[in-house]
């Protein structure tokens, strides 16, 4: 058996203060409501990048766009059971524009609030925040030396 996937973007969104856009939203599968970051498939059009998804879903989910974009890495969520290849983002430079969305189903339920990114950090480390996303780029970004201090 193996789920097919058309892949995902993941964005650390980072504001002037080093503080991390976190959404909170429950998820039927895991009957919990985790602390996560802008994420979404790549299901657009053939021609879209995973950064040209990346913007899109910052803009859906949080009302942001950013001037500022690096690609921290691309890796396989379950290759033992899934196509699924995440590429994840760090986003800066952010400013408020209009969402051109509106939040259905599970997104209608989802909280949108800022975390300082050294918090989170610690957070990751006690185990306090378990989204493998979020933990992969809480860690990468400070692992390269992007936020916090290492």
């Amino acid at each position: 058996l193996v789920l097919e996937h058309p892949g995902a973007v993941v964005v650390l969104a980072l504001d002037d203060e080093d503080r991390v856009l976190c959404l909170s939203q429950y998820r039927h599968p895991g009957q919990h409501r985790f602390v996560e970051i802008p994420a979404g498939l790549i299901d657009g059009h053939e021609d879209e990048t995973p950064l040209d998804v990346a913007r899109r879903e910052l803009r859906e989910e949080a009302g942001l766009e950013a001037t500022d974009w690096v690609e921290l890495t691309a890796a396989y969520s379950s290759p033992g059971i899934s196509a699924e290849l995440i590429h994840y983002f760090v986003a800066r430079g952010l400013t408020h524009v209009d969402r051109d969305f509106e939040p259905e189903h599970e997104e209608a339920e989802m909280q949108v609030f800022w975390a300082p990114y050294d918090e989170l950090y610690d957070a990751v480390l006690a185990g306090l925040v378990s989204d493998a996303p979020l933990v992969l780029a809480v860690l990468l970004a400070r692992a390269r030396g992007l936020v916090g201090t290492v």
